[in-house]
Order: structure tokens, then C-alpha cells, then sequence
């Protein structure tokens, strides 16, 4: 029996001391024995990283499952730091094309556009700088192409932000749908969700809140124009938003219906 207790010991069956049949004898009736379970260990490998550089090459660490957007790299067990990834056709003011990196073509001393890793300078797809303008009237120097790509409009060959050729927008008074306003160009006021834009307009008064002709007074009326409110303050009658007081629209002496006799006999 103990070499039968030493073997099972041995092939791992137990996980704890193992009792011989002249041990069991001794325990109590009302004692109940559990077998434990055997732990065993199994490696959870993670999937294999590396360096995923996109088109554009920026570069971020993800599994070469999740690194599939058009015109990437992935590079096996790499990193981000120091820069892996490869260079590409590379923009200069002039028009020509060097092989660099994203981040050696921003380099200040080089300040080129950047088409993308993988990119050859053959043919040179490149194109001398000029001036590209948006429409907040700000001036950066790209190639026409470029400019183009990122909502700019080129100003032809040769033109130079120094100084800026932009056309300036005009800023004016946007207002929203619960009378407040804003002082901002058109463009920003329409991504605002403003309801409407007013060339050069001011908030101060604020002309995003409606104004009409207010009746204030009787025996006659005189006409003023406010705001609804600013009438229903004054006790007036408001006749109504963006209306005038010339003609004017407040009633006079009040007056009634009457007959020559009854004037007649009042007048008596």
C-alpha cells in the first residue's frame, strides 16, 4: 500500500497528503473527504506586436492583425522610438524630391510636404510651392496639388505668403435659434449651426433678437421700436417683429360709434 501511495505521489494524482487504507479507518463517520482538482499551468501567449506605420507615416505599436489600413507597414516586433519607418518621396519649395523620412521632410530646415512612405521620386511627383489660402484668409506655402487636398485654393506660380495675398473675410453678427449672438466669419457661423449671419453686424446692440413697432401710451398711442418684450414691460402693445412705426401703426383718440342725435342731446 505505501509504494501505491509513493507512485500516485509521484504521477501527480494527489494534491495533497494520501491517506493509507489503515489511516482511513481512523476517520470520523461524519467527516467527508474532497478530492482536489489538479492545477495545471498553460501559457496564455498575447499576439505579437510591432511597429505599424501608416501611409502618411505615422507610426503606432499594434498587432499586425489590427495594422491593415491602406498603405501600411507593419514591422515585426518593432517600436515607435527610435522612428522605423521607411521614407518616402518628400516636397521641397523649389519643386524637387528627396527620399526622407516624415520626420526628417518637417524638419525645420528642410519645412517640405510630406506624400507618404514608399513614395518615389521618380518620376518627380513634386511641384514648386506657392501661396495656398483658406477661407479664413490665412496663407501657407504648398504645392497646388496640396493645397488643394486640404481645402485650399492655390494662387498660381510664384506667389509668396510674404505678405499674406489672402482675401480677408469679413467678420459679422451670428445668431442662433434662441436670440444669442456671435461675432464670427460666415463660414464658422454656418459650422456653428448659427440660424443667420449679418455682414459686418455687431452684437452690441444684439441684432439677433427681433424688434418691431411697441404702441406705448393712449389718447394717442406714440410708437417706439423694441423688442417684444422690452414693450410687454412698458405695458405696450406690440404690433409685431420687424415692423416700423413710420407709417404709423399705433391706433389714435380712441373713438366709438355714435349717431348726430345722440351728439346732438349730449351737446344740449
Amino acid at each position: 500500500m505505501k509504494d501505491l501511495v509513493i507512485l500516485l505521489t509521484i504521477l501527480g494524482c494527489s494534491s495533497g497528503p494520501v491517506l493509507a487504507s489503515s489511516d482511513a479507518s481512523r476517520i470520523p463517520s461524519d467527516t467527508i473527504v474532497e478530492s482536489q482538482p489538479i492545477q495545471t499551468a498553460s501559457a496564455q501567449l498575447s499576439p505579437a506586436t510591432g511597429a505599424c506605420c501608416d501611409q502618411w507615416g505615422f507610426c503606432s505599436v499594434r498587432t499586425e492583425e489590427t495594422c491593415t489600413d491602406p498603405g501600411v507597414v507593419w514591422i515585426p516586433d518593432g517600436v515607435c522610438d527610435p522612428y522605423p519607418c521607411p521614407p518616402g518621396a518628400c516636397c521641397t519649395e523649389d519643386g524637387s524630391c528627396q527620399q526622407l523620412t516624415r520626420y526628417e521632410c518637417y524638419d525645420g530646415a528642410i519645412n517640405g510636404v510630406f506624400l507618404g512612405i514608399q513614395i518615389a521620386c521618380g518620376p518627380n511627383p513634386c511641384t514648386p510651392f506657392e501661396a495656398c489660402c483658406n477661407e479664413n484668409g490665412d496663407c501657407t506655402f504648398y504645392p497646388a496639388d496640396y493645397c488643394i487636398e486640404e481645402g485650399g485654393s492655390p494662387q498660381g506660380g510664384s506667389t509668396s505668403c510674404l505678405p499674406n495675398i489672402c482675401p480677408q473675410p469679413i467678420y459679422g453678427a451670428c445668431c442662433f435659434a434662441d436670440g444669442s449672438c456671435l461675432v464670427r466669419f460666415q463660414s464658422e457661423c454656418v459650422g456653428l449651426g448659427g440660424t443667420g449671419w449679418t455682414e459686418a453686424g455687431t452684437c452690441v446692440p444684439n441684432l439677433c433678437v427681433a424688434i418691431g413697432a411697441c404702441c406705448l401710451g393712449d389718447n394717442p398711442a406714440h410708437c417706439t421700436r423694441m423688442t417684444q418684450t422690452d414693450c410687454a414691460n412698458q405695458l405696450g402693445l406690440y404690433v409685431g417683429d420687424n415692423t416700423f412705426c413710420n407709417p404709423d401703426p399705433c391706433p389714435g383718440t380712441p373713438t366709438r360709434v355714435t349717431t348726430w342725435g345722440r351728439i346732438k342731446a349730449v351737446s344740449r
